[in-house]
């Protein structure tokens, strides 16, 4: 609505500005609301306070957007050292992640569960580990019994149950690396 009006003195408030880049950041879309953010910056008259506001929203979505030495840049800007401080801090612990390599948890996976238990998910480590076993289990006894029929489908069962351990810990280890991220965009 505010796009289309035709009368667009309100932009040069920066209060409304601010809630404008809000908006946009809860629709995820960083790009604008950094738009609305940096356009606030450059009003004349902002307090120091209503500046700092600004840099440290103006960090906060460099970040968003994985644009770390921007956010840096941002918040060593700031006006408030104090707080300026604690975001920085915050950023340096980015360099602290412990990340899991998806290639590791992709072969650890050749043993079902160790994939899984490499990222943390130990509970899904022994449920792939015993359902694996069992179907395995399963299948030797229908060969060794010679029930060719139950051996395919058990067999089939192991393969696509085994396959799929080995692509969830592949997939596990990218969330974990993700969700550590995410952790400090928070």
């Amino acid at each position: 609505e505010f796009e289309k009006s035709k009368d667009l003195n309100f932009l040069e408030d920066s209060e409304i500005l601010l809630q404008i880049a809000l908006s946009y950041n809860k629709l995820e879309n960083f790009k604008t609301a950094l738009i609305y953010v940096d356009t606030g910056l450059n009003l004349r008259g902002n307090s120091l306070e209503t500046n700092d506001k600004f840099l440290k929203f103006q960090g906060v979505l460099h970040a968003m957007e994985n644009d770390w030495d921007s956010a840096n840049s941002s918040f060593l800007a700031m006006n408030d050292t104090n707080q300026s401080q604690k975001f920085l801090n915050i950023i340096e612990s980015k360099d602290n992640i412990k990340y899991k390599n998806p290639k590791t948890a992709l072969y650890l996976s050749i043993i079902p569960g160790a994939g899984y238990y490499y990222t943390g998910y130990k509970q899904t480590a022994l449920s792939s580990l015993l359902l694996n076993g069992l179907l395995a289990y399963a299948t030797t006894s229908n060969i060794k019994n010679k029930n060719t029929g139950m051996a395919i489908l058990t067999g089939v069962f192991n393969l696509s149950f085994y396959i799929s351990n080995i692509q969830g810990a592949f997939r596990s280890a990218k969330k974990h690396n993700l969700n550590q991220e995410n952790l400090i965009k928070q």
